[in-house]
Formats: structure tokens, sequence, C-alpha cells
């Protein structure tokens, strides 16, 4: 009789219950969640489907889609899910799930390939250290933008079955990668991601040929990732080729966009977040030295002397750990990976910042990580995850005789994870700012967008005429509405009415000098 072990699914299942009760607390209000740079997509996905899917918007007074169209696969997906009256803020929140538990679960995976035999223990602090760290919780979380969210979530899966791959010496772990990278193409949206996520790729083949396998395999199934990678996403990679070359990138680039600008960006940032200080503990410096408009001025928090301490004997005990154990070979490459990542997301800022400083300058594909923190800080993350997880474990294996020590560590690790970290997520203070609704922690970023601009939108497409809408008062792109929760974030006039209109100025070529006038 075929018989399925339910103990071995406990640790998948509590990870989705992680990810499940930290949505509901998230979406409890019952509106969907929006803001900032992202605005409201949730409101009509079919709208933001319409606006992406082609090579050409007509929004504005028409735009190269550019980028857009990798959210092909995604937004498809949510119309349907509308399409059957299925409310905004529930396939949000299905979104928000599945960007949780891909981050959980992929982390899992990834620290049992390299750390086979482990106590659970092991992976299930690896895999929620990579959800709560402070860098996730700013630069994920806080931020609040989808494709960061996406590509956080992705990035250890694709490691993990690149390794699985490597470790089974199956292709098959190749085409199930790209095919997935292919669902979520969205998560490859900046052209930051998709150097960051093929250069990881390389670094880790070229270490598992000299440390595991030398031979035709590992390098033919890193070609056939690419191949493959290029076949699957072709319908993107062509438009963003296109979109590269075209005459309206290369006036935006050189009229809003210059190679000194970005240097002088790139060194600003630099100086900024790429403390060392702040980088072995993973703190965007400023956000958590300097956000004393937040509520409860929060995120100071962790800057005190005590939570630093904490959060300094944590790092310390986990790199001594690992350090002792480095004749391992994964150990040796995450602690190689972790010191990599410290040195590029520093950027500019001493000690050895004029390596990075001059490659910026002779590299233009540099200049896509003109803010290195936040570009690639998640390696930090990525890589200190399973060291923390490998850590953990094996201070639990060694009061394997001591019931009371191990569960002296179970408590410790709990309370750092779930409290001392955690509270900002089941508090809602994650979606918090300084800006109002943001600042009312009971309100933070929800959105109810009245019921009047749907009424307005079915009076104007009544219209036998071809319609294109002037919004009032033209300003920028961000915009504060007094909306019965508020809202501050870009202007969505094109999103809530599917008449195109003109309703704020940006940096799009031509267009920028008409509506300056």
């Amino acid at each position: 009789m075929f018989k399925i072990n339910l103990r071995q699914y406990l640790p998948y299942l509590l990870l989705l219950l992680i990810a499940f009760v930290l949505v509901f607390i998230w979406f409890r209000g019952g509106s969907p969640l929006g803001g900032g740079e992202i605005g409201n997509p949730y409101y009509n996905i079919k709208r933001m489907f319409d606006i992406s899917s082609l090579a050409w918007s007509e929004i504005l007074l028409g735009i190269n889609s550019g980028m857009t169209v990798t959210v092909v696969p995604l937004y498809w997906f949510f119309t349907q899910l509308q399409s059957m009256n299925i409310p905004g803020y529930v396939i949000q929140s299905l979104f928000f799930l599945g960007c949780l538990f891909m981050g959980l679960f992929s982390i899992y995976k990834l620290t049992a390939e390299m750390f086979p035999n482990k106590h659970v223990l092991t992976y299930l602090v690896a895999a929620i250290f990579y959800v709560v760290n402070p860098y996730a919780m700013v630069n994920i979380w806080n931020r609040f933008l989808q494709n960061p969210m996406l590509f956080y979530a992705f990035l250890p899966f694709g490691l993990w079955l690149y390794i699985r791959g490597l470790n089974t010496g199956k292709y098959i772990y190749a085409i199930l990668s790209m095919c997935m990278a292919t669902a979520f193409s969205f998560a490859f949206a900046g052209p930051s991601q998709t150097l960051l996520f093929w250069g990881l790729m390389f670094i880790t083949g070229i270490y598992y040929f000299i440390y595991f396998r030398s031979d035709r395999f590992t390098i033919l199934y890193f070609i056939l990732n690419i191949i493959l990678w290029i076949i699957f996403n072709i319908f993107w990679i062509l438009q963003e080729i296109y979109f590269r070359f075209s005459p309206s990138f290369v006036e935006a680039s050189t009229s809003f966009f210059t190679t000194y600008g970005n240097f002088q960006t790139f060194v600003s940032l630099s100086n900024q977040l790429g403390k060392l200080s702040n980088l072995f503990i993973f703190q965007h410096g400023q956000f958590f030295s300097g956000s004393i408009d937040l509520p409860f001025q929060w995120p100071l928090f962790y800057s005190n002397i005590f939570t630093l301490m904490i959060q300094w004997s944590v790092i310390l005990f986990v790199l001594f750990r690992a350090i002792k154990l480095i004749n391992n070979k994964w150990v040796l490459y995450l602690i190689a990976l972790f010191i990599f990542s410290i040195f590029v997301s520093k950027g500019s800022s001493m000690p050895l910042g004029e390596i990075f400083e001059y490659l910026f300058k002779k590299i233009s594909l540099l200049e896509f990580f003109r803010n290195p923190f936040e570009k690639l800080g998640m390696l930090i993350s990525l890589s200190a995850s399973p060291l923390v997880g490998f850590s953990i474990g094996n201070l639990f294996d060694v009061y394997k005789h001591s019931r009371l020590n191990r569960y002296l560590v179970i408590i410790g690790i709990s309370l750092y994870l779930g409290v001392f970290l955690g509270f900002p997520y089941w508090t809602g203070l994650i979606f918090t700012s300084g800006n109002p609704p943001a600042n009312n922690p009971k309100i933070n970023i929800q959105v109810e967008i009245p019921n009047y601009y749907q009424a307005a939108n079915e009076y104007l497409t009544k219209s036998k005429e071809t319609l294109r809408l002037i919004v009032l008062p033209l300003g920028g792109e961000g915009i504060f509405y007094k909306w019965p929760k508020g809202y501050v974030g870009v202007e969505q006039s094109n999103l809530m009415l599917t008449i195109p209109s003109i309703s704020f100025n940006t940096t799009i070529p031509f267009y920028n000098q008409i509506v300056g006038k």
C-alpha cells in the first residue's frame, strides 16, 4: 500500500503557515497595498496587462513599453483570476504569499542541498533569516517594489536548481529552472537583476568546476542553462534589445542620465550606504539611524547600543563557527561569496573602494549598479542565510546530549528571528513611512479607491469618439490623494481610466518637452 510520510512535509507546512499568517495580517483590512513607485496595479489588472503586453502603449502620448513586457506571464495569470471576480486585494495577497513562501522554501532547499542530513532546525533558521534580516526588511519589503520582491524570492530558487543539477548530473534541472524563470520573468525586469543572476551562476559554476567536478558536464550544464533561458525568454529579450537601441532610449539616456551623473550617484550612495559597520549586519545605514518620522521611530530600535551588540554577536558567532568548519567546501563557498558581496555592496567606500570605482568607470554595464547596496546587497543576505542556519544547526548538534541546552538554543533563535527581527513584520510596521497616510500604522499603505472613478470610466467609455484626457493640474509623477485611506505615490489616472490620459510630467523624450510647456 502506498504511504505518504507526512512528517517530511511538516517543515514546508510550517514555512507555508508563516507566510500565510504574515499575509493575513497585512491584508486583514480588506484593501490592497499600494503607493510609492508601484501605485495600485491590482485595481484593474486587465488594464495593467493591456498597457504592458504590447511593444507600444497608448498611455500619455504613446510610449515604448520596454521592460514592462516581462510582466506578461504574471499579469496574464492575475487577469484570469480577476475575470472570475476575485478581488484585487486577494490577488495581491496571493502574490505576497507566493513571494514569501518561495523565498522561504528556496533557501530551505538550497541549504539542504549544500548541507544534507543536518537537523531540520538548520534549514528552518536559514529560511526564516533570509526573509526577516535587516536587508530584506528595508530593500525588499519596505521599499515595496514587486520586481525586487519576486527576484529576491527567485534568486535562491534558481541557485538551488542549478546546484541540484550539478550534484545529480541531470540536465532536467536546467529545463525546470528555465521554465520557472519564464513564469517569473518579471523578476528579470531590471538589467541589474539579469546581470546579478547570471554572474552568480557563472561564479558558482567556476567554483563547482574547481572543487567538485572538473568535467565537460559542468561546462555544458552552464551553457545549456543560458541557451534555454534565452529561448524561453525571447519574447521580452528581443523587446529589450529593440528598446535599448531605439531613438527614444538614446534620447532619454543622453537627456536625463549621463555617465558622469551615474558615477556621481554611485560615489554618493557608496559613501552613504557602504560602511562596513552597517554591511556586516545587513543594515541600510540611513534608514536605521535617521528614520525619526516613522511610527514609534521603530527603525531606531536596531541602532541603539544594546541591539547593535545583539546583531554583532550573532554575525560574529556565525562567522566564527563557519571559519572553524571551513574545510567544508560549501562553507568555503558561502564565506567567499559573503566577503565578495560585502566588497561589491560597499561600492567605492574604503577599504579598496578604488577597485570598484575604477571598474565602474571602465565598464559601462556596471552603471546599472550605481546603487550598489540596493542592487548587490541581496548577495550578502543570500550567502549569509545558509551560514546562519548551518552555524545554529552545528551548535544544536554540539548539545545533542543536553536536552536543556537544545531547548535554550531553540528558544533563543526563535526570539531572535520571531521577535527581535520579526516584530516589524507581524505588527505591519514594515509598510509604514514618514508620509501620510503611511505614517499611521493602522492604515500604513492600504489603498481604497473611491467608486466615482469607476463611474467616470463607465461614462467615458460609452462615447464612440476616440478620446484622450488631460488631467489637471499637471505635475510630476508623485501625487497625494485625499481618498478614504489616503494615497501617496505615482499618479494613477491611466490605470483607473481606460481612456489614455496626459496626467503628469515625466522623463520621456519629447513628451517631457511638450508637457513641460
